[in-house]
C-alpha cells in the first residue's frame, strides 16, 4: 500500500502493457485470463489510482464565457444609472420641472436609447450564453467519445491480445505437434493429403476444440503449402496469406504469433470474395522448433 509514481515513463498511458518472457507462454495466458475477469469499472478505478492523468492543461475558457461578465457588469452598470437619473429627477425637479423634461423630446429620444441598449445587451448576453453552453457542451461530448474510443481500441488490443496467446498455446499442443508432424511426412512423401488420416484427426481435432474459431484453419508447411485445413481445395496449394502477407508469415515462422489483418478471402461467396483475417502462431515441437504455422479464420 505504499507504492507511489515516481516519475513519468515518457510512454501513453494507454499503451502501458506488461512483460513476460516468450518462452513463458502459460505465464501469459494466466495474467491474460486475470485482466479479463476485471471488469471494466474496476479496470477504470485501478487507472486512476495508478496512472492519474495529472498533466492535463485545463481547457481555456472561451471568448464568450470572458465576455458574458463584462456584459453583464455594463448592463447593470446602465440599468443603475437610467434608476439614479429617475430618482435624481423625481426628488430635485418640482411637479412643474417633471412635466416638462418627461415631455421633451430629447428626454424620451434618450430614455428609448438607453433602453434599446439594456435590450441589446441583454439579448447579446443571452446569444453568448448559448453560445458558451453550446461550446462546453461540444466539447464535454468530444472528449467523452474520446474515452469511448480509447477504451475501444484497448479492448480489442486486449482481445486481440488474448486470442494470439490461445492461438500460441495451440500450437504448443502436443496433439496439434503430433498431427502436423504426420502431415508433414505424408506431403514430403508426396502421398495425397486430402485421403491423409492425419488430416482427418486434425479436422476432428479443431472441430472438438470449443476455444477455436469454428470458421477454419490452416497448418502451412514451411515451403508456404496448406497441408491442413477443412477444405480440401486448399490442401497441397500455396497458402494465399503467403502470397498475401509474406512478411507476417515470415515472422511466423521465427516464432511471433502475429493477426493478420483483412486479406481478400481465397473463397467465393455468393458472386464475390469477402476480406477475411487471421490469428497466426508457431507450431512447435518439444525441442523448440517451429514446424509450421497454424492459422485460425476469423471471417
Amino acid at each position: 500500500h505504499n507504492l507511489k509514481i515516481a516519475t513519468s515513463t515518457g510512454y501513453p498511458a494507454k499503451k502501458l502493457s506488461i512483460a513476460v518472457r516468450s518462452d513463458w507462454p502459460e505465464l501469459l495466458a494466466i495474467i491474460n485470463r486475470g485482466l479479463a475477469a476485471i471488469s471494466y469499472d474496476e479496470m477504470t478505478v485501478l487507472r486512476e489510482k495508478w496512472v492519474p492523468v495529472n498533466s492535463r492543461k485545463r481547457a481555456d475558457p472561451s471568448r464568450s464565457s470572458q465576455l458574458i461578465p463584462i456584459l453583464t457588469v455594463i448592463t447593470l452598470g446602465l440599468l443603475v444609472f437610467l434608476v439614479l437619473i429617475l430618482y435624481g429627477l423625481g426628488r430635485w425637479q418640482t411637479k412643474s420641472d417633471l412635466e416638462a423634461v418627461f415631455g421633451a423630446r430629447r428626454f424620451r429620444i434618450t430614455i428609448l436609447a438607453g433602453l434599446s441598449i439594456l435590450v441589446a445587451l441583454v439579448m447579446v448576453m443571452n446569444w453568448l450564453a448559448i453560445a458558451d453552453s453550446r461550446e462546453r457542451t461540444e466539447v464535454k461530448i468530444r472528449q467523452q467519445l474520446k474515452i469511448v474510443l480509447h477504451s475501444s481500441i484497448e479492448l480489442v488490443d486486449f482481445w486481440v491480445n488474448n486470442r494470439l496467446s490461445f492461438v500460441r498455446q495451440v500450437g504448443r499442443d502436443q496433439d496439434v505437434v503430433r498431427i502436423t508432424q504426420k502431415l508433414l511426412r505424408v506431403y514430403r512423401r508426396g502421398e495425397l493429403l486430402a485421403n491423409a488420416k492425419a488430416l482427418a484427426e486434425a479436422r476432428d481435432f479443431f472441430a472438438a476444440n470449443h476455444g477455436f474459431d469454428a470458421t477454419g484453419f490452416f497448418i502451412i508447411a514451411p515451403d508456404r503449402v496448406s497441408i491442413g485445413s477443412r477444405r480440401d481445395a486448399n490442401i497441397g496449394t500455396r497458402n494465399f496469406i503467403a502470397d498475401h502477407r509474406p512478411d507476417l508469415i515470415e515472422r511466423v515462422f521465427k516464432g511471433e504469433a502475429v493477426f493478420v489483418p483483412p486479406i481478400r478471402s481465397d473463397v467465393a461467396i455468393g458472386t464475390g470474395t469477402p476480406l477475411t483475417s487471421f490469428f497466426a502462431a508457431p507450431i512447435v515441437d518439444s525441442a523448440g522448433n517451429v514446424i509450421a504455422v497454424l492459422t485460425e479464420r476469423l471471417l
